[in-house]
Protein backbone atom coordinates (compact mmCIF):
# COMPACT_ATOMS: atom_id res chain seq x y z
CA UNK A 1 0.00 0.00 0.00
CA UNK A 2 1.33 3.38 -1.15
CA UNK A 3 2.16 6.21 1.23
CA UNK A 4 2.16 10.02 0.45
CA UNK A 5 5.73 11.41 0.00
CA UNK A 6 6.76 14.17 2.02
CA UNK A 7 4.93 17.73 1.00
CA UNK A 8 8.41 19.60 -0.33
CA UNK A 9 9.24 22.76 1.73
CA UNK A 10 12.13 25.16 0.71
CA UNK A 11 14.86 26.08 3.22
CA UNK A 12 16.30 22.92 3.76
CA UNK A 13 19.32 21.46 3.19
CA UNK A 14 21.11 18.03 2.83
CA UNK A 15 23.26 18.31 5.25
CA UNK A 16 20.85 17.66 7.88
CA UNK A 17 20.24 14.38 5.99
CA UNK A 18 24.07 12.82 6.40
CA UNK A 19 23.29 13.83 10.04
CA UNK A 20 20.81 11.04 10.21
CA UNK A 21 22.74 8.54 8.59
CA UNK A 22 26.01 6.20 9.93
CA UNK A 23 27.77 7.39 6.42
CA UNK A 24 31.64 8.65 6.19
CA UNK A 25 32.04 11.57 3.42
CA UNK A 26 32.89 9.32 0.55
CA UNK A 27 30.36 6.74 1.14
CA UNK A 28 27.69 9.94 1.54
CA UNK A 29 28.66 10.80 -1.83
CA UNK A 30 27.96 7.75 -2.97
CA UNK A 31 24.30 7.08 -1.43
CA UNK A 32 23.11 10.95 -1.92
CA UNK A 33 24.07 10.27 -5.60
CA UNK A 34 22.60 6.71 -5.93
CA UNK A 35 19.24 8.35 -3.91
CA UNK A 36 18.66 11.51 -6.63
CA UNK A 37 19.28 9.03 -9.62
CA UNK A 38 15.82 7.06 -8.26
CA UNK A 39 14.11 10.34 -9.37
CA UNK A 40 15.64 9.38 -13.05
CA UNK A 41 13.54 6.42 -14.64
CA UNK A 42 13.75 4.26 -17.56
CA UNK A 43 17.31 4.11 -17.27
CA UNK A 44 19.87 1.36 -15.21
CA UNK A 45 19.86 1.55 -11.49
CA UNK A 46 22.70 0.09 -9.55
CA UNK A 47 21.95 -1.64 -6.64
CA UNK A 48 22.60 -0.44 -3.02
CA UNK A 49 24.09 -2.75 -0.70
CA UNK A 50 24.40 -1.65 2.76
CA UNK A 51 26.31 -4.44 4.64
CA UNK A 52 27.85 -3.90 8.32
CA UNK A 53 27.87 -6.28 11.92
CA UNK A 54 24.99 -5.54 14.02
CA UNK A 55 24.09 -2.51 14.99
CA UNK A 56 25.16 -0.33 12.49
CA UNK A 57 22.26 0.89 11.48
CA UNK A 58 21.30 -0.96 7.59
CA UNK A 59 17.90 -1.23 8.32
CA UNK A 60 17.23 2.31 9.53
CA UNK A 61 19.00 3.65 6.53
CA UNK A 62 17.45 1.86 4.28
CA UNK A 63 14.09 2.66 5.83
CA UNK A 64 14.63 5.88 5.29
CA UNK A 65 15.96 6.23 1.47
CA UNK A 66 13.35 4.06 0.89
CA UNK A 67 10.73 6.57 2.48
CA UNK A 68 11.93 9.46 0.38
CA UNK A 69 11.27 7.95 -2.64
CA UNK A 70 8.54 5.16 -2.46
CA UNK A 71 7.07 5.12 1.26
CA UNK A 72 5.46 1.95 1.77
CA UNK A 73 3.52 -0.03 4.06
CA UNK A 74 5.82 -2.43 4.78
CA UNK A 75 8.59 -0.97 3.08
CA UNK A 76 11.26 -3.15 3.37
CA UNK A 77 11.23 -6.62 1.82
CA UNK A 78 12.42 -9.66 3.98
CA UNK A 79 13.48 -12.45 1.39
CA UNK A 80 13.89 -12.75 -2.38
CA UNK A 81 10.97 -14.51 -3.22
CA UNK A 82 10.61 -16.80 -6.02
CA UNK A 83 10.35 -15.11 -9.74
CA UNK A 84 6.36 -14.87 -10.08
CA UNK A 85 6.69 -13.20 -6.59
CA UNK A 86 9.46 -11.11 -7.54
CA UNK A 87 8.18 -9.59 -10.61
CA UNK A 88 4.53 -8.74 -8.81
CA UNK A 89 6.41 -6.99 -6.03
CA UNK A 90 8.81 -5.36 -9.00
CA UNK A 91 5.69 -4.17 -10.66
CA UNK A 92 3.84 -3.05 -7.59
CA UNK A 93 6.61 -1.01 -5.82
CA UNK A 94 9.53 2.19 -7.33
CA UNK A 95 12.22 0.67 -4.81
CA UNK A 96 12.72 -2.34 -3.70
CA UNK A 97 14.55 -2.69 -0.67
CA UNK A 98 15.32 -6.49 0.57
CA UNK A 99 15.91 -6.22 4.53
CA UNK A 100 18.53 -8.73 6.31
CA UNK A 101 19.41 -10.95 3.82
CA UNK A 102 22.07 -13.91 4.78
CA UNK A 103 23.32 -14.35 1.40
CA UNK A 104 22.40 -14.78 -2.53
CA UNK A 105 21.65 -17.86 -4.59
CA UNK A 106 22.91 -17.67 -8.38
CA UNK A 107 19.11 -17.82 -9.53
CA UNK A 108 18.72 -14.44 -7.20
CA UNK A 109 21.17 -12.64 -8.10
CA UNK A 110 20.79 -12.72 -11.73
CA UNK A 111 17.35 -11.55 -11.42
CA UNK A 112 18.16 -8.55 -9.70
CA UNK A 113 21.22 -7.81 -12.51
CA UNK A 114 17.86 -8.16 -14.63
CA UNK A 115 15.90 -5.61 -12.51
CA UNK A 116 18.65 -3.17 -12.05
CA UNK A 117 19.53 -2.83 -16.25
CA UNK A 118 16.05 -4.13 -17.48
CA UNK A 119 14.43 -7.61 -18.73
CA UNK A 120 11.50 -8.98 -18.32
CA UNK A 121 9.80 -11.82 -16.66
CA UNK A 122 7.02 -14.20 -18.76
CA UNK A 123 5.13 -16.52 -16.75
CA UNK A 124 1.96 -18.72 -17.30
CA UNK A 125 -1.22 -16.86 -16.87
CA UNK A 126 -2.72 -18.02 -13.70
CA UNK A 127 -5.85 -20.25 -15.08
CA UNK A 128 -4.74 -20.15 -18.39
CA UNK A 129 -3.18 -23.34 -20.45
CA UNK A 130 -1.37 -21.31 -22.64
CA UNK A 131 -2.10 -17.66 -22.18
CA UNK A 132 1.67 -15.45 -21.03
CA UNK A 133 1.89 -12.88 -19.05
CA UNK A 134 5.50 -10.97 -19.05
CA UNK A 135 6.62 -8.22 -16.55
CA UNK A 136 9.13 -5.67 -17.67
CA UNK A 137 10.72 -3.60 -15.42
CA UNK A 138 13.64 -1.42 -14.43
CA UNK A 139 14.32 -0.72 -10.80
CA UNK A 140 16.36 0.69 -8.04
CA UNK A 141 17.32 -1.85 -5.36
CA UNK A 142 18.67 -1.67 -1.91
CA UNK A 143 20.14 -4.81 0.12
CA UNK A 144 21.21 -5.38 3.46
CA UNK A 145 23.20 -7.58 5.35
CA UNK A 146 25.95 -8.83 7.44
CA UNK A 147 27.86 -9.72 4.76
CA UNK A 148 28.31 -7.80 1.25
CA UNK A 149 26.02 -10.52 -0.41
CA UNK A 150 27.53 -9.72 -3.86
CA UNK A 151 30.03 -12.57 -5.20
CA UNK A 152 29.34 -12.61 -9.10
CA UNK A 153 31.19 -10.29 -11.13
CA UNK A 154 27.51 -9.17 -13.24
CA UNK A 155 26.40 -8.06 -9.68
CA UNK A 156 29.27 -6.21 -8.70
CA UNK A 157 29.41 -4.77 -11.90
CA UNK A 158 26.13 -3.35 -11.16
CA UNK A 159 26.62 -2.71 -7.45
CA UNK A 160 27.48 0.10 -4.59
CA UNK A 161 28.61 -1.62 -1.92
CA UNK A 162 28.76 0.58 1.84
CA UNK A 163 29.90 -0.97 4.47
CA UNK A 164 28.30 0.58 7.46
CA UNK A 165 30.77 1.10 10.50
CA UNK A 166 28.68 -0.29 14.33
CA UNK A 167 27.54 2.65 16.19
CA UNK A 168 29.42 3.22 19.12
CA UNK A 169 27.11 3.10 22.18
CA UNK A 170 27.69 6.50 23.54
CA UNK A 171 26.80 8.05 19.44
CA UNK A 172 23.23 5.54 19.79
CA UNK A 173 19.94 7.05 20.12
CA UNK A 174 16.55 5.46 19.96
CA UNK A 175 14.86 4.74 17.27
CA UNK A 176 11.61 6.73 17.91
CA UNK A 177 14.35 9.74 18.41
CA UNK A 178 15.66 9.39 14.99
CA UNK A 179 11.89 9.07 13.20
CA UNK A 180 10.64 12.30 15.26
CA UNK A 181 13.70 14.03 13.89
CA UNK A 182 13.26 12.56 10.22
CA UNK A 183 9.72 13.33 10.46
CA UNK A 184 10.59 17.00 11.09
CA UNK A 185 13.29 17.26 8.54
CA UNK A 186 11.75 15.20 5.58
CA UNK A 187 9.85 18.02 4.14
CA UNK A 188 12.79 20.27 4.18
CA UNK A 189 14.95 17.03 2.94
CA UNK A 190 12.51 16.13 0.15
CA UNK A 191 12.45 20.01 -1.42
CA UNK A 192 16.40 19.65 -1.00
CA UNK A 193 16.63 16.93 -2.99
CA UNK A 194 13.91 18.28 -6.16
CA UNK A 195 15.86 21.53 -6.35
CA UNK A 196 18.72 19.51 -7.14
CA UNK A 197 17.46 17.34 -9.07
CA UNK A 198 16.00 20.53 -11.35
CA UNK A 199 19.61 22.14 -10.96
CA UNK A 200 20.49 18.29 -12.02
CA UNK A 201 18.22 18.39 -15.39
CA UNK A 202 19.58 21.69 -16.44
CA UNK A 203 23.08 20.78 -16.15
CA UNK A 204 22.89 16.84 -17.86
CA UNK A 205 22.87 18.32 -21.43
CA UNK A 206 26.05 19.70 -21.02
CA UNK A 207 28.12 17.15 -19.31
CA UNK A 208 30.69 15.00 -21.56
CA UNK A 209 33.15 13.10 -19.38
CA UNK A 210 34.35 11.19 -21.80
CA UNK A 211 35.25 8.06 -21.00
CA UNK A 212 32.68 6.04 -18.43
CA UNK A 213 32.17 2.95 -16.25
CA UNK A 214 29.90 0.39 -16.64
CA UNK A 215 26.66 1.74 -14.90
CA UNK A 216 26.90 4.71 -17.69
CA UNK A 217 23.52 6.61 -17.87
CA UNK A 218 24.14 6.83 -13.64
CA UNK A 219 27.78 7.83 -13.58
CA UNK A 220 26.91 10.63 -15.90
CA UNK A 221 24.19 11.71 -14.15
CA UNK A 222 26.14 11.79 -10.83
CA UNK A 223 28.36 14.01 -12.29
CA UNK A 224 26.42 16.68 -13.56
CA UNK A 225 24.42 16.61 -9.55
CA UNK A 226 27.93 17.00 -8.08
CA UNK A 227 27.00 21.17 -7.67
CA UNK A 228 23.83 20.73 -6.42
CA UNK A 229 24.48 18.32 -4.32
CA UNK A 230 27.34 20.33 -2.67
CA UNK A 231 29.85 18.65 -3.71
CA UNK A 232 33.62 18.93 -4.54
CA UNK A 233 34.17 18.73 -8.82
CA UNK A 234 35.82 14.75 -9.37
CA UNK A 235 34.37 13.66 -6.38
CA UNK A 236 31.83 11.24 -7.67
CA UNK A 237 34.32 9.77 -9.51
CA UNK A 238 36.65 9.15 -7.23
CA UNK A 239 34.14 7.53 -4.89
CA UNK A 240 33.08 5.59 -7.38
CA UNK A 241 35.71 4.17 -8.61
CA UNK A 242 37.25 3.66 -5.22
CA UNK A 243 34.64 1.61 -4.46
CA UNK A 244 34.37 -0.45 -7.01
CA UNK A 245 38.12 -1.30 -6.80
CA UNK A 246 37.59 -2.29 -3.09
CA UNK A 247 34.58 -4.03 -4.16
CA UNK A 248 36.30 -6.51 -6.80
CA UNK A 249 38.87 -6.78 -4.15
Amino acid sequence: IMRPLPMPDSGGNLAEFQELLNLDDRDWVLVISWLLFCFYPNHPHPILILHGEQGSGKSYTARLLKSLIDPCKSPLIPNIADLRNLAVQANNRWVLAYDNLSGLKNDQSDALCRISTGGGFSTRTLYENDQETVFEFIRPQILTGIDSLATRGDLLERSILVKLPTIPESHRVTEAELTKTFSELSPFIFGALLNALSQTLKALPTVNPGILPRMADFARFAIAAETALGLEPGSFMAAYQGNRQEAHE
